[in-house]
């Protein structure tokens, strides 16, 4: 792949953005997390997911207020060029937010023997969301504390460490064939890495 083609797909990701942004504003009618903040627990899938809510209402309610003080005549330059950053994470928090949302109901509908493990990965998820995103949520009032949000990066390593055991089989579980991994240290990695071959594919003569 040459240079143009990644920077013409990063052009097209950043448009996608923008469409999403745009489509989401049309429908947003207003905060949508509850008044009443669940239980401040990592360990309280539903408070992860309040704390999305939270950011993508921000986002949102912040991109509307500067789009509409800016006026017919400004909302080109203003979508485009002075608020483009907020477009964006607008439009990251909703999709955030969203897979939040499906990967909820499916964690409800799932075997009960699989929940456990799924339950952690929501958590990771949600966390690694956060954790992105940890310096607005310091500064802003999303029910996220000050001690909560230096606690985060612990915690996204500890989740981390509990998935351990179950890694290799979630990544099997995606049933990805040989074929479709292009890193040959995906397939058989102990072998790839028994001499040092330069990250290339070729023998030890």
């Amino acid at each position: 792949m040459t240079i143009g083609e990644v920077i013409k797909l990063i052009h097209q990701s950043l448009l996608l953005f923008f469409q999403v942004a745009k489509e989401r504003l049309a429908t947003f009618r207003g905060p949508q997390a509850p008044i009443d903040a669940p239980a401040a627990d990592f360990g309280n899938a539903s408070y992860l997911h309040y704390l999305l809510l939270r950011r993508e209402d921000a986002l949102f309610m912040e991109l509307g207020g500067e789009l509409k003080r800016a006026g017919k005549d400004g909302l080109f330059a203003a979508w485009m060029f002075h608020h483009s950053d907020g477009v964006q994470a607008a439009a990251l928090a909703y999709a955030e937010r969203l897979v939040s949302e499906q990967f909820l109901k499916v964690i409800c509908k799932a075997d009960v023997n699989l929940r456990p493990v799924l339950d952690r990965v929501y958590r990771l998820y949600a966390v690694d969301c956060i954790e992105r995103a940890l310096g607005w949520y310091a500064v802003s009032d999303a029910g996220l504390t000050l001690d909560m949000a230096k606690a985060v990066p612990a915690e996204a390593r500890q989740l981390c460490r509990d998935l351990a055991e179950d890694a290799v089989g979630l990544a099997e579980a995606f049933g990805l064939p040989d074929a479709m991994l292009s890193a040959p240290v995906a397939c058989d990695w102990i072998s790839y890495n028994q001499y040092d071959n330069q990250g290339e594919l070729q023998t030890d003569d």
